[in-house]
């Protein structure tokens, strides 16, 4: 199957996810911040676009994916917070499912997590590093991932 971004019927590209997936209970992701671009305390959040790849076995029928999502600033202060406290976006797509477990209507949908930059407390906004993606809730998952941006300044 194809991936509905990734290209049109002509082979043009289309908009970019990264595809993840984990088998264990301690998979990570670590984004850098720019130098001279981590200073991100005027937003309010920070959010991304995901979404459970139901074509994967390591995601369960149904359940709802989690995962946490770190900010670390340049003194090494760190604070991580699992999606599931702010989002449902990770939930399995909808649709019904056969016998076997797979759904009638399979669609990979991208949904908009918003994690508030006011839940990452004792980090240091004005001077961010990196990001982290963990996963280590639940043990195994796939998701797609696209569009990571601090957003909303006030």
């Amino acid at each position: 199957m194809q991936d509905p971004h990734s290209a049109d019927d002509l082979g043009r590209s289309g908009l970019t996810q990264l595809a993840l997936g984990w088998s264990a209970a301690h998979g990570r992701v670590q984004f850098a911040v720019a130098a001279g671009r981590g200073d991100v305390h005027r937003y309010s959040a920070l959010v991304f676009r995901a979404g459970v790849d139901w074509s994967k076995s390591a995601n369960v029928v149904g359940r709802l994916q989690d995962m946490r999502v770190a900010i670390t600033d340049a003194a090494g202060h760190s604070t991580a917070v699992a999606v599931s406290r702010h989002s449902r976006a990770l939930r399995y797509p909808p649709g019904s499912v056969t016998p076997d477990g797979f759904p009638l209507v399979p669609k990979l949908l991208l949904n908009t997590v918003r994690l508030p930059l006011s839940a990452f407390a004792g980090v240091d906004l004005r001077h961010v590093v990196r990001v982290l993606f963990l996963f280590d809730r639940p043990k195994t998952g796939a998701i797609d991932v696209a569009n990571i941006a601090f957003v909303d300044p006030t």
